[in-house]
């Protein structure tokens, strides 16, 4: 029986590939899976399908579309720990010294010192003294994905503020409805200091979502007119315009619903001409000039090619007549080597307008592709926008023979790009940088080079007003600013300080008691280290690629740290985080084809001699790690690797597309290792120091099936007890399936524990991805910590979640005013001195310390067991109750939220007596959709949810 549901299995899975490829064959114009791509830092084919697996709906194989909105929304249905006055104190640590993918950034035009930053999953931060120190004016509770900025700059007007929301492309989510899909315009009113959505450009149901607005690239106000607030937006496939303040919108460029552009871009010049640019996959493909923002020209040069992407405008400041467009031309103009030794082609096109509508003779085009920086002694030197994803072209506001470009590197041209000749490199690489060699010839190694104090991967430039010689650069390392941008050799400096907009895929701490060593794998930024507990202390890079897992030896002298792909290093650091010896220990034998992109690792927490290594369906471990010696070698190695002989390879020869996703080892006797796969299965070793032992499949497979596990799915992390290694928790991480799985007797039976972060109790519905659990165990109870897309959840009673009536696991926010609902990849503890550090994806590491079970978990959330609550009729259409039982008199209200989080109707506070109570409302006018009730009694509330159909 057995044997069969895994052949049954297997069938459907290629029926679902089969399915997938013909989608993805019929959606393909729509390019919504467009990716940065030949980067050494990110493998977006790698990342893609590892991302896939991870998140996707098992069933649908995609992520559900606008989840991001709908998991923060179900979030605020959860408790909480706010106004708990011993809740956890949180330090945000670090590192304050990095940033992360920053594409917009904006300088008040009252105030130079007073700069707005956006990180495309950070959210958005404020500066009112240059750069050195930032505070985060994003409301924890709000959507963090920031892709652009802009000032309305008219006198009297400059306190009003727009940002726009959702990566299109480059995003390490790339799947529609990912969580850097955005949720249109927001608005400042009192100078970026708080801000609102822009309703109008928002999702309004969770069933949909408007994919123009939930990708947005540009977003511009018109400085000349006193009489309308005029606003332009560059969305996914088209160009927008608001003449009061984004209330309203109106398409003016990429009408067009089936033939639309997946890039866009927008400028407008200071007395008002718009510039307007949409890539050739559109049936409005071309470069656009209008004089009044209503009326457009199409002014393409003869030489336009057929086939063009993305298009980046820059006009000259000092010559308003003169714009440069940058634009990636597959196919023609420069081809250039990319790190892979691939073409990459790209163009560089001067326009000067001359009269009338600029179309024609009315304009002057000139071509400088063949200027653009290509065939230097590096690939790492040649200009390279990554498929689009990195390109911004900028004029000296103070010289026009001064013309900036940015791909991967920086380039500064002092003779506007007419020749070749007066070209500097200034940023990115640093000049030469390679990829070091190997015997088998990798790619990928992690030993390039950066120019110095600079990072690749360029977004945004700035020009002080004041000095035009001082120059601010938002790229995927953040902030940096030069304070002369035409010295010979360009010197920065990080504007990154308190920045905290990194994206960890994973941290590391010590076990000794005191230890204030972390380490951080960063998305597009490397392997970070502290040995500090002072939240401004510089966190180092040893090691850099897209950083993954770390471990570290007993005595802290030994440092393991992995990149993409299943690549690990041994590495010895001096006092302050510098790499002083290396070796790359990943096993010979092994082929990097068959890792992860984000490949687990894990020591065993009794035995630093020991780390296993997952290697695709291959299992293997490593006992011999203190005996390694340090060459500074790429070279894999054989010392004291051996691969485990029973593997799900011969285990279960029907599972042979399943990877192994999660491992961990007991900290007790008897010694057992656990693991699981992709493909929902999970095992158990019980004697791991041999590697013959026979691997006990524990999945959970039961009747009733709704009780067991996913029938698909990734498991993620697997928590076992410090103390006790026959209590685990499994973690299931993709969308649309039930989380989490409790075993008290090392996997021979299970209870379903994700309780409250299910919206059912099958695992449908708008709960969280789950990502990563810890269990501490504390006096005579037990704590559970959990990861999710939405923040930090605690709970110290586990309880079974059977059917529909049954009582389940109550999961409450931790940290709500100061990590809030950001994603949230790892949360790991120890238990000697009591510390807690989580790693955020685009607001870096936080750290506390645990102190009491019933003060952290303590919350002003009503439970159900001491009140009962029923909303009926539900579905509700007309008049509708709320029916509750107060056991005193009290002070009772009831607020109703639509599924964005707005109120739509607040019932006056009143008081009720004791006993059964009712309070009525009326939906009629209610659009159809889905809508959460807050009922608050005193100082407490309950929420709940209930749907309206109209």
């Amino acid at each position: 029986m057995y044997i069969n549901k895994k052949i049954f299995l297997l069938v459907i899975g290629f029926i679902m590939i089969v399915f997938f490829l013909i989608d993805y064959s019929a959606n393909k114009p729509q390019k919504l899976n467009r990716e940065k791509f030949e980067s050494p830092l990110a493998f977006s084919k790698d990342r893609i399908l590892w991302e896939r697996s991870f998140l996707a709906d098992p069933i649908t194989g995609k992520i559900p579309d606008n989840i991001r909105l709908k998991e923060l929304m179900f979030a605020k249905t959860l408790p909480t720990d706010v106004n708990q006055p011993n809740a956890l104190q949180w330090t945000a640590i670090g590192p304050n010294n990095i940033g992360g993918r920053t594409r917009a950034i904006a300088m008040d035009v009252d105030n130079e010192n007073i700069i707005l930053a956006g990180g495309v999953t950070g959210g958005l931060w404020r500066s009112d003294n240059g750069g050195m120190s930032w505070v985060k004016v994003t409301k924890p509770y709000q959507l963090h994905n920031v892709t652009c900025i802009a000032q309305d700059t008219r006198p009297g007007k400059t306190n009003v503020w727009y940002y726009g929301t959702g990566e299109a492309t480059g995003s390490s989510a790339s799947e529609s409805g990912s969580y850097y899909q955005g949720n249109g315009v927001y608005k400042s009113y009192d100078g970026g200091l708080t801000w609102d959505s822009l309703s109008v450009t928002a999702s309004n149901t969770p069933h949909s979502f408007d994919k123009n607005w939930d990708y947005m690239y540009r977003i511009k106000t018109d400085p000349t007119n006193d009489s309308l607030d005029i606003v332009y937006a560059a969305t996914y496939s088209k160009i927008y315009r608001s003449e009061n303040g984004g209330n309203n919108w109106t398409i003016v460029r990429g009408n067009s619903q089936t033939n639309s552009s997946y890039f866009t871009e927008v400028d407008i010049t200071s007395s008002g001409v718009v510039y307007a640019t949409l890539s050739s996959d559109g049936i409005d493909g071309g470069i656009w000039r209008s004089a009044n923002g209503t009326d457009y020209t199409k002014i393409d040069p003869p030489f336009m090619p057929s086939v063009f992407e993305r298009i980046v405008i820059g006009v000259n400041p000092s010559n308003e007549n003169e714009v440069y467009f940058l634009a990636n031309t597959p196919g023609s103009g420069q081809m250039s080597l990319t790190f892979s030794n691939n073409e990459e082609w790209n163009s560089l096109w001067k326009y000067t307008y001359i009269a009338g509508n600029g179309a024609d003779t009315n304009g002057v085009w000139l071509d400088l592709s063949q200027n653009i920086p290509a065939n230097n002694q590096s690939n790492f030197d040649n200009f390279n926008a990554q498929g689009s994803y990195n390109m911004v072209v900028a004029v000296k506001p103070d010289d026009s023979n001064v013309v900036f470009i940015g791909g991967t590197n920086l380039y500064r041209s002092t003779d506007g790009f007419t020749t070749s000749l007066n070209t500097t490199q200034i940023g990115g690489y640093k000049i030469g940088t390679n990829f070091p060699q190997t015997q088998n010839n990798e790619t990928g190694l992690p030993d390039f080079e950066l120019y110095l104090n600079h990072h690749p991967d360029q977004h945004k430039i700035l020009f002080l007003p004041s000095n035009n010689n001082v120059l601010i650069n938002a790229n995927d390392g953040g902030i940096y600013k030069t304070d002369n941008i035409m010295d010979s050799i360009v010197v920065w400096t990080t504007l990154n300080n308190s920045y905290r907009t990194t994206q960890l895929y994973a941290v590391t701490i010590s076990k000794n008691a005191g230890s204030n060593f972390i380490h951080g794998g960063f998305q597009d930024n490397g392997n970070f280290i502290t040995f500090s507990n002072n939240p401004a202390e510089p966190w180092v890079k040893p090691l850099d690629g897209d950083g993954c897992f770390g471990a570290v030896s007993d005595d802290e002298n030994s440092y393991y740290f992995s990149i993409q792909r299943g690549r690990v290093y041994k590495l010895e650091l001096d006092a302050y985080g510098n790499r002083t010896a290396f070796n790359r220990i990943d096993p010979i034998g092994s082929d990097k084809d068959n890792f992860l992109f984000i490949n687990p690792l894990t020591m065993d927490p009794a035995n630093d001699e020991i780390m296993y290594l997952p290697e695709g369906r291959n299992l293997w471990r490593n006992n011999q790690l203190n005996g390694i010696l340090l060459n500074d070698s790429h070279e894999q190695i054989s010392q004291g690797w051996t691969k485990y002989e029973d593997t799900i390879t011969t285990a279960n020869a029907t599972y042979w597309n399943a990877s192994i996703t999660a491992v961990a080892v007991t900290n007790d006797f008897p010694k057992r290792v656990y693991y699981g796969t992709n493909n929902q299965e999970l095992f158990r070793i019980d004697n791991p120091d041999d590697p013959s032992s026979s691997h006990t499949e524990i999945t959970f497979d039961s009747i009733p099936s709704w009780t067991s596990f996913p029938s698909e799915g990734n498991i993620s992390c697997i928590a076992v007890d410090p103390l006790n290694g026959n209590n685990l928790l499994v973690v299931f991480s993709n969308y649309k399936v039930y989380s989490l799985f409790y075993s008290s007797d090392a996997g021979y039976n299970w209870m379903k524990v994700a309780g409250n972060l299910e919206q059912t109790f099958v695992g449908g519905g708008w709960g969280p991805s789950c990502r990563w659990a810890s269990i501490f165990p504390m006096g005579n109870k037990t704590l559970y910590f959990l990861a999710t897309t939405t923040g930090i959840y605690a709970t110290d009673t586990l309880i079974a979640n059977a059917n529909t009536n049954d009582p389940s696991t109550i999961w409450t926010q931790i940290g709500t005013e100061s990590i809030g609902a950001v994603v949230c990849n790892m949360v790991t503890t120890r238990l000697s001195d009591s510390t807690i550090v989580v790693a955020t994806h685009g607001n870096g590491v936080y750290k506390s310390k645990i102190t009491s079970v019933d003060d952290l978990l303590n919350t002003n959330e009503i439970s159900e067991g001491n009140i009962n609550t029923l909303l009926y009729p539900n579905p509700a259409n007309k008049i509708t109750y709320v029916e509750f039982t107060l056991n005193n008199s009290s002070s009772t209200s009831l607020i109703i939220y639509d599924q964005l989080g707005r109120v739509v109707q607040k019932n006056k506070e009143q008081i009720l007596p004791s006993g059964i109570n009712r309070i009525e409302f009326n939906v009629s006018n209610y659009n159809s959709g889905i809508y959460y009730y807050k009922l608050k009694v005193g100082s407490q509330s309950k929420v709940g949810q209930f749907i309206v159909q109209n």
